[in-house]
């Protein structure tokens, strides 16, 4: 099958707690980024490859290209943190066929009708709906800034969207 460590939607993509903090936590070695405009942008690519600790591999692709490598044999030998930008992002690969079996929700900003679920994240609705079909179809989501803080899970929060 494959070995990803941890999928993770951080609107920040690149930055020392996933490069640092938590490539260390799950034993990474690679790191996955699926985001369309990042995989067509090369100087964002450069910058966020530039933020990345030296020893990690990181790749930046489109959907299309994530879908048909994470599968090869080069991917399955690697231990791959795999970060998606947002949650419609994370949503489209679930529905399109990607592999995932837990899902972290680490940076996801602040914005127009979103309710605060930790100091670092806030969804607002849709978003929340989205995670809780992902939720429902056996897929764990649990939101986590750092190793150190304590999960919260979906179902956690659910009081706040009614």
């Amino acid at each position: 099958m494959n070995n990803i460590r941890l999928v993770r939607v951080d609107f920040r993509l690149m930055h020392g707690q996933v490069g640092v903090v938590w490539s260390k936590q799950v034993d990474a070695d690679s790191i996955m980024i699926v985001n369309e405009k990042a995989a067509k942008d090369d100087f964002l690519k450069q910058v966020i490859k530039m933020a990345a600790p030296n020893g990690l591999r990181v790749s930046i692709l489109d959907l299309p290209t994530a879908l048909e490598r994470i599968g090869n044999e080069k991917w399955i030998k690697r231990k791959v943190i795999v970060l998606f930008k947002s949650i419609p992002d994370l949503k489209e690969a679930f529905d399109r066929g990607f592999p995932i079996d837990e899902v972290q929700i680490g940076g996801n900003g602040s914005g127009t009708n979103k309710i605060q679920i930790t100091n670092q994240i806030f969804i607002n609705q849709e978003e929340y709906e989205m995670l809780k079909e992902i939720n429902q179809k056996g897929v764990p989501v649990n939101f986590q800034v750092l190793p150190k803080d304590s999960p919260i899970s979906l179902e956690g929060v659910e009081d706040k969207f009614g």
